[in-house]
């Protein structure tokens, strides 16, 4: 595990390091990379792999900060439709019918012709980031007495 943290005021970032063992160092970290707060960084071994899922994050979060007054934000991927340009369609273009047209079929053609000219799109999923706030509980002596359920008191 390595915790780094900076104050805003100083210009130097501290680096706490331990390897779960008996032992831990705290250095000046030269790399310097934040403005300011603090960044955990967790190094997890192949056998922990499920801890890397959304839902276990999760669930040990609310299971082990539940009435934590910081919030806590566990980074999400939603899936969000959108229309690009459908390149493929645009590449291959349709070859021109030659037809004796009267003046209302030309008409009808210059008006398809202008619907043509827009490029076709099709839509895909991708997935967007999204911060959800994981410790959203209040202990229950912080709120009314009035707002909290008998099943909630045992």
């Amino acid at each position: 595990m390595q915790v780094s943290s900076k104050n805003p005021t100083e210009d130097v970032q501290h680096t706490w390091e331990s390897s779960a063992a008996n032992s831990f160092t705290v250095v000046a970290d030269p790399e310097n990379t934040l403005v300011r707060g603090t960044r955990v960084t967790l190094f997890l071994k192949e056998d922990a792999q499920e801890f890397l899922e959304e839902k276990k994050l999760s669930e040990m979060i609310k299971k082990y900060s539940e009435f934590i007054n910081f919030p806590i934000k566990l980074r999400t991927f939603r899936e969000e439709e959108r229309e690009v340009v459908d390149e493929d369609a645009a590449a291959t273009p349709e070859e021109p019918k030659e037809e004796v047209l009267d003046e209302e079929d030309e008409v009808k053609e210059e008006n398809e012709e202008k619907e043509e000219e827009k490029p076709k799109m099709k839509k895909i999923k991708e997935k967007v980031p999204d911060w959800k706030h994981v410790n959203d509980n209040k202990a229950i002596w912080t709120r009314a007495k009035e707002e909290i359920e008998d099943k909630e008191y045992v």
